[in-house]
């Protein structure tokens, strides 16, 4: 049985679903193309090929031009949410919660340092603007979402509060008690994917807004990472590279702003630790079913 996922280096796709499945289904994933195991992420589209068997362990709808159609190949041993139940047809019963929760099922790596306060923004995000320089001016412990999937999981571990615009460090969080703050700075960010996984959970997805570091009307540009007095070498490029940097020192005093704020009187988020135990339990005896399923032949 192949594992099936978004190749890409954000932590929520490729990273945890390579980390997190071969520990839970020890011995069971190979390179069979025959067999797909549809794991962590917004995969259920119509780019899901038709042909394989297709083992669905808490994948969610999303993105791609529309819905597939669920026949005889699908295995549905749980989905992302309800949402992604109704969307599909299946029995409501099925929309438990994001395989990624498991997390708090598996052994973990060591822990970071202690932090007060982390932030981690979308993957897209951290690509086009300076979040970094963003987090040092707060004073606030800045987590990469393409830094490594060990790496992030002792980060957020580690931290008392997690704000983030990434949905997989809100689910992580909560799976490991760590308090968490939603957060949102542009469009890119798809909701259905957070009301999905919160109705799951019986959460109310509700983000503060952050100011935009690039497009819709901000100037897409690498914050300046120097105090105010070096942007004085800005000035050697011309005028408008110097007001640029200006303007972007500025929305990144904003964003700091904001950041310090939402840490000291924002309300965070965590789900009852019924509510939490549930699904998890759900999602492993899910689990164990596929392990029964797969060694009884019954999976062909």
């Amino acid at each position: 049985m192949r594992l099936h996922c978004y190749q890409h280096q954000n932590f929520g796709d490729a990273p945890l679903n390579r980390w997190l499945w071969p520990q839970l289904l020890l011995g069971l994933l190979d390179d069979d193309d025959t067999r797909l195991l549809v794991g962590i992420g917004s995969l259920l589209n119509d780019g899901l090929p038709r042909a394989p068997v297709k083992v669905i362990l808490g994948t969610g709808i999303g993105y791609g031009a529309g819905l597939p159609v669920v026949d005889k190949s699908w295995r549905v041993y749980f989905v992302r949410g309800p949402r992604t139940a109704r969307a599909l047809g299946l029995d409501p019963e099925l929309g438990v919660c994001d395989a990624g929760l498991l997390v708090s099922a598996v052994t973990l790596p060591l822990t970071a340092p202690a932090r007060a306060v982390a932030y981690m923004p979308h993957w897209y995000s951290a690509e086009n603007g300076d979040w970094r320089a963003v987090c040092e001016l707060a004073d606030i412990y800045y987590i990469d979402p393409l830094g490594g999937v060990e790496k992030v999981l002792s980060e957020i571990r580690a931290a008392k509060l997690l704000i983030t615009e990434a949905l997989h460090g809100a689910i992580v969080a909560d799976a490991l008690r760590v308090p968490w703050m939603p957060v949102r700075a542009y469009k890119h960010i798809l909701e259905v994917k957070w009301l999905d996984w919160c109705e799951a959970l019986g959460l109310d997805y509700a983000p503060h807004r952050l100011r935009p570091l690039y497009g819709e009307g901000a100037i897409r540009k690498r914050l300046s990472r120097t105090p105010r007095w070096a942007l004085l070498d800005r000035w050697a490029a011309g005028p408008a590279t110097w007001a640029g940097a200006q303007v972007e020192r500025a929305w990144a005093e904003q964003n700091a702003g904001i950041l310090r704020r939402l840490a000291r009187e924002a309300r965070p988020c965590l789900s009852s630790e019924a509510a939490l135990r549930s699904v998890t339990e759900q999602m492993l005896e899910a689990v164990d079913r596929l392990k029964g399923d797969y060694l009884g032949g019954r999976l062909n």
